[in-house]
């Protein structure tokens, strides 16, 4: 009975002990969780951008040339030694402008020759011309000597004919190209001595696509640029198209116009952008906007959910990606446009989160970088 007793004492006193600090660190508890409480949601900032409606033309990028209208070797006819040169590397020529002479003292003085054996023929038929009014000479002496004049009168049209030949002009307005000569230079028939472009501003570009790809028809535009750093982009219309494909290569070469050629050169490589295919209807957003993750791609859509009409939270979408760029994306399923959609900082968000929105991301003009990518 005692020991009993001594048992009841002890519980006692540990249950008197007890109580005070477990009800203080109950009420511990409490105002722990009310502070929690009282501590305001956990929240993410962003940039937020609306997604808009673009038509977007795929476009292929492929390496074309350039082709100038009027351009030729300018070569000699015939052989002989180079007397004179009129001109230097480079310079521009007008259409009929002497250029190089070759050699002519030997047809000059042919054609002196002839030219004074038809003066004489024209005398002597003058005089039995006169003759023959009194019957003093035959028509068979008249008829000798107009035969005499024809055939001096073609000697000399062959003799000029041969200075011609010799005499290399311009046979349109243009630049020369670079040349190598002396005076004194022999020069075999049929050398080439230097090019000639011509002046005019326009210009054809050419280029070829696989055949397996949409055919371009006449009028359809193209973008060209050249190939350096921040070379301009050049519009060109297509003027023509080839009646074959290349059975090498399968693919069929196109020639476009371009209006000013902007200083490109003959048999220039440049780079071209062509349409292929019909346009599409596609939804553009940053290209911060554009999440990842083992189910594919998404968006983070701001929405205000029923009942919090001040609060904005973020939603999962799935998007289909069609193209991404610098600046942006493409979107072909998911967005239907006008979604607000999270942008820089989206990385930080889960479904479900506060968001705070900050000033609104602008968005590029899609056609600026369109046509400087392959589809």
């Amino acid at each position: 009975m005692t020991k009993l007793r001594r048992w009841g004492v002890t519980l006692l006193s540990s249950t008197l002990l007890i109580t005070p600090f477990a009800a203080y660190k109950a009420f511990e508890i409490r105002s722990a969780m009310a502070m929690v409480e009282s501590f305001p949601e956990h929240s993410e900032t962003v940039t937020a951008a609306t997604s808009k409606t673009v038509e977007h033309q795929p476009r292929l990028t492929v390496m074309g040339e350039v082709v100038m209208p009027e351009y030729l070797h300018l070569t000699n006819e015939l052989s002989g030694k180079v007397s004179q040169i009129d001109v230097e590397p480079g310079q521009q020529v007008q259409q009929g402008q002497r250029l190089f002479q070759l050699d002519i003292s030997e047809e000059l003085a042919r054609q002196r020759s002839a030219t004074a054996k038809l003066k004489h023929t024209k005398l002597k038929l003058n005089r039995i011309q006169a003759l023959k009014k009194t019957q003093a000479a035959s028509q068979s002496q008249q008829d000798e000597l107009i035969a005499e004049l024809e055939i001096a009168e073609a000697e000399l049209d062959l003799l000029q004919s041969t200075i011609d030949k010799k005499t290399i002009k311009a046979p349109f307005a243009g630049t020369l190209g670079l040349f190598q000569l002396e005076l004194g230079s022999y020069l075999n028939a049929n050398s080439q001595i230097t090019t000639l472009v011509g002046s005019q501003p326009w210009t054809w570009i050419e280029f070829e696509l696989p055949q397996f790809y949409p055919k371009l028809t006449q009028g359809d535009e193209i973008l060209v640029s050249a190939q350096y750093p921040n070379a301009p982009i050049l519009t060109a219309k297509v003027v023509a198209s080839d009646t074959v494909i290349n059975t090498n290569t399968r693919t069929q070469r196109y020639r476009s116009r371009i209006e000013n050629n902007r200083g490109l050169t003959h048999n220039q490589a440049v780079k071209v952008v062509a349409p292929n295919g019909t346009s599409l209807s596609l939804q553009q957003v940053p290209l911060e906007a554009i999440q990842r993750d083992g189910y594919g791609s998404f968006v983070y859509l701001l929405d205000h959910p029923q009942g919090e009409p001040d609060a904005t939270r973020a939603q999962r979408q799935p998007v289909t990606l069609y193209r991404q760029f610098e600046q942006y994306a493409l979107v072909s399923q998911g967005l239907n446009g006008g979604e607000q959609v999270a942008a820089d900082g989206a990385f930080k968000l889960y479904p479900g989160v506060l968001v705070n929105v900050a000033l609104p991301s602008p968005q590029p003009e899609a056609s600026s970088q369109l046509s400087q990518h392959q589809e």
